[in-house]
């Protein structure tokens, strides 16, 4: 069974969107390994998304294996720090077949297409949960039916999702810091101000809290804010635009 270690919001989409991922799927493995052989890439079998043609005539996918060789040869052979090529590489290597590989939990246990390794997009909350079911199970659980044993210390809904917010705008400040143009700047701002008035919304909420939770969900939202306010004190953003 999945934990947090397990999901995360994956940058593995040739479109370019990031989506939640299960880091142990056979899609996530088989890419891993691929890379581990030296031969990152699909194969493309599908070719839905073949999209790109910096390199070809003919558009190709930027997770396909014939962009990756080309596109990771360019990254060897240009200016820049080892540290720049790493994180350059790797971006390019995230990139997952999903025409193939998220259709895969279906083509595969029918038989249509059992050579699929399937992506498993599932989303943050799959991590509490303690029991394996199948689809009919977690849809009785969603609409009330059933009630599947979570684990312990699950975080409120709320202050998770606060969380997931304030992660996913630390990523795009430590990825733009350097390059940070005003339009984005204006963005961030943005995105802060409306953090802000979130964490303050949550604390009028916290009244209506059933009164044996309302102690511990105040402390996290506390805790989240100190955490938030630390992230951009310590980023020196100039976000007046």
């Amino acid at each position: 069974m999945a934990t947090e270690h397990d999901i995360d919001l994956s940058p593995s989409s040739p479109l370019g969107v990031p989506f939640w991922s299960l880091l142990s799927s056979a899609s996530e493995t088989t890419r891993r390994d691929r890379i581990r052989a030296g031969r990152p890439g699909s194969q493309c079998p599908k070719g839905f998304l073949a999209a790109d043609s910096e390199f070809t005539k003919a558009p190709i996918c930027t997770a396909s294996r014939a962009f990756q060789k080309r596109k990771l040869e360019q990254i060897w052979s240009s200016a820049g720090t080892s540290t720049e090529k790493l994180e350059a590489e790797n971006a390019v290597m995230d990139k997952a077949c999903i025409c193939h590989d998220l259709a895969g939990g279906a083509t595969s246990a029918m038989g249509i297409d059992e050579s699929a390794t399937t992506s498993v997009c599932c989303g943050p909350n799959t991590a509490y949960f303690q029991q394996v079911t199948n689809l009919d199970g977690i849809v009785a659980h969603i609409y009330g039916r059933k009630s599947l044993p979570l684990r312990e210390g699950r975080p409120h809904m709320m202050l998770k999702e606060l969380s997931l917010n304030i992660d996913f705008l630390r990523r795009d400040i430590t990825r733009y810091k350097e390059d940070l143009s005003d339009r984005l700047a204006k963005t961030i701002s943005e995105c802060k101000e409306n953090l802000e008035r979130g964490i303050d919304h949550y604390r009028e909420l916290a009244g209506s809290i059933v009164e044996q939770n309302r102690e511990a969900f105040v402390k996290k939202l506390e805790s989240i804010q100190k955490e938030f306010s630390e992230m951009m004190a310590s980023s020196q953003l100039r976000l007046e635009v």
